[in-house]
């Protein structure tokens, strides 16, 4: 899947405060501050690991259901401008609120969903469901899953089901949407990415999106299960090795533990890579890679 520049800029721009050249003091000042941070934490989780405090599943199971997801105001987060985040694209660096990616990952999985042509989709790791809630908006005609780890996150996503989008969500969405008030076609589940409660090849297409990062300790279960659920195909937009391979990047994914998975590792767990688009705008932070795979 490969957007063209036009819709990426046009899809970025309500939440670009700046583009600036790397030698910006604005930019610098976030680069040398994240960088420090970076390597900091990376000393501080060799500690924790050396010691047997290391962030296990568990722990990330806790933070999400009694910490993030119950003071996620995600109506806030999607209004235009937002932080200030430093985002780059290729070669251009912009000041940005964090949601421009986001919404650019939306962008890349209504293509694919578009060149597949799934009757039933799944998402794993789904959050307080932005991704399958405006999905499902968009394609009324397919049935959407998102499988999600805390009550808290199913909770949020079966609450706005109930009620139909509000127009801040419908306005977030790369597409006009299809379909206005309950949306009969979307539903989230409790789900353990590394046993997923579905049958074999029940969906036409499994996908994750910005949540294998929190999944390093079970990645291969996870990525296995994704392709055991499939009957056709699974697509990943992921913070892959490939991605962020040294510097910053590489110190903050080592020191939170996030998925270290590379895009050839896939091959080996039941998929076959179809597709592979890394030119997409991400967190200074943090390169984010999209592979769309056929099962096995």
């Amino acid at each position: 899947m490969e957007l063209p520049a036009t819709e990426i800029e046009r899809l970025i721009a309500p939440y670009v405060h700046a583009e600036v050249e790397p030698e910006d003091p604005r930019w610098t000042h976030e680069s040398v501050r994240l960088t420090a941070k970076a390597k900091r934490l990376r000393r501080m989780s060799l500690i924790k690991r050396l010691v047997g405090l290391a962030r296990g599943q568990a722990d990330v199971r806790r933070d999400y259901q009694e910490k993030i997801w119950p003071t996620y105001a995600l109506a806030e987060r999607l209004a235009p401008k937002g932080d200030s985040t430093p985002i780059v694209w290729g070669d251009r660096h912009f000041l940005a609120g964090e949601m421009a990616t986001k919404r650019v990952h939306l962008a890349l999985l209504m293509q694919a969903i578009q060149e597949i042509g799934p009757k039933r989709v799944l998402e794993v790791g789904s959050g307080v469901g932005l991704n399958v809630l405006v999905l499902a908006a968009r394609f009324p005609d397919i049935e959407f899953v998102g499988g999600e780890l805390t009550k808290a996150g199913v909770d949020a996503t079966n609450a706005v089901a109930a009620e139909g989008i509000p127009e801040t969500m419908a306005a977030f969405s790369p597409e006009p949407i299809e379909a206005s008030g309950p949306l009969g076609n979307v539903r989230a589940v409790e789900a353990d990415a590394s046993a997923l409660s579905f049958a074999d090849g029940e969906f036409d297409l499994v996908f994750s999106a910005h949540a294998l990062e929190q999944m390093e300790a079970i990645r291969d279960r996870a990525l296995s299960e994704m392709a055991r659920v499939s009957g056709s195909h699974v697509a990943m937009i992921e913070p892959f090795a490939d991605c962020n391979a040294d510097g910053l990047r590489r110190d903050l994914i080592v020191a939170k533990r996030y998925f270290q998975g590379s895009i050839a590792d896939l091959e080996g767990l039941g998929l076959v890579v179809e597709h592979v688009n890394r030119n997409i705008p991400a967190k200074l932070t943090m390169g984010m890679g999209f592979a769309l795979c056929r099962k096995a």
